[in-house]
């Protein structure tokens, strides 16, 4: 390594030990709105592709149905939970680093991908109850968030806020373990290669770790948006009799007795879609932005 790119290293990892709990926050929240914002008509794309076991042409039924503003239809949900859970996801992450020393000299990515499946715990905790909404609010179940939320209590109970909880760390807690150590991965190989860690390394450190994580983590995915919609879709089993699954293992026979092995891939090309940019714009920001906050 040149003098020069040792010296760009040690002024990375100055500004990076300046940062404290609340610039993780600060920084976590903003790169939560970013994302989401940035990223919500592709996962409208993808709820309707895993709910329905449609394809792409149902995206262009959605526009065509209600304009372009369709694919927006609950962000403001996802606008309510992801600034807490982000600032929550960021924040324990960085602590965990610390504490399980993936902070010390060397590559650790075993230690950053425990720190990152420990931090989604708390940030799925947070955002599950919203992503319910926001997914019902996207199949059209309903037009506001206040009226999804305020019916769904009523008529399911409270309960049924949390009914794809398990599921979700299920799939949540690999995806950030993988996503975290392919992003760590990544930025160590970009770096021991001369360059400078910076908005390109982290751009696409960012995407090819979203689209890893994506990848192995899509079937549970499907598991999740069937519990999480079923109350409003019609779920039929083999005799065509309309029913409910019982939970996330009777969603995984069902599906695959049912509709196939294929099923499981429903909406994997939208997730990448998805999770490349998303993964790539959340790390991002949080990078530059805590950078920004604690220089």
């Amino acid at each position: 390594m040149s003098e020069i790119e040792a010296e760009d290293e040690y002024e990375w990892e100055e500004w990076d030990g300046k940062s404290n709990f609340m610039h993780h926050m600060v920084a976590g929240a903003a790169a939560g709105v970013m994302e989401h914002v940035s990223m919500f008509p592709v996962d409208t794309i993808k709820t309707q592709m895993q709910a329905r076991g449609g394809s792409a042409e149902s995206a262009r039924r959605l526009v065509k149905e209600g304009g372009i503003r369709r694919l927006w239809r609950g962000s403001s949900s996802m606008l309510v939970g992801c600034i807490p859970s982000h600032a929550a996801y960021f924040s324990v992450y960085e602590v965990m680093k610390e504490f399980s020393g993936a902070n010390s000299p060397g590559h650790h990515p075993l230690a950053a991908g425990i720190s990152g499946a420990t931090a989604t715990i708390a940030h799925d905790s947070i955002l599950t109850p919203m992503d319910v909404v926001k997914q019902r609010v996207q199949l059209g179940m309903y037009v506001r968030v206040t009226t999804c939320m305020r019916e769904v209590l009523r008529m399911e109970g409270l309960q049924a806020f949390y009914l794809s909880l398990p599921t979700t760390l299920m799939m949540n807690v690999p995806y950030a373990f993988s996503l975290v150590a392919t992003n760590e991965t990544l930025k160590e190989l970009c770096i021991e290669r001369g360059y400078k860690p910076g908005f390109g390394v982290f751009l696409l450190s960012g995407a090819g770790a979203g689209a890893v994580a994506a990848a192995v983590t899509t079937p549970m995915d499907v598991v999740k948006t069937r519990l999480q919609t079923q109350d409003f879709l019609v779920v039929k089993n083999s005799k065509n009799v309309p029913t409910k699954y019982t939970g996330a293992v009777d969603a995984v026979l069902r599906i695959y007795r049912e509709e196939g092995l294929n099923a499981f891939a429903k909406g994997l090309k939208p997730r990448l879609a998805l999770h490349m940019p998303a993964a790539a714009i959340s790390w991002t920001v949080y990078e530059m932005v805590k950078k920004l906050i604690s220089s």
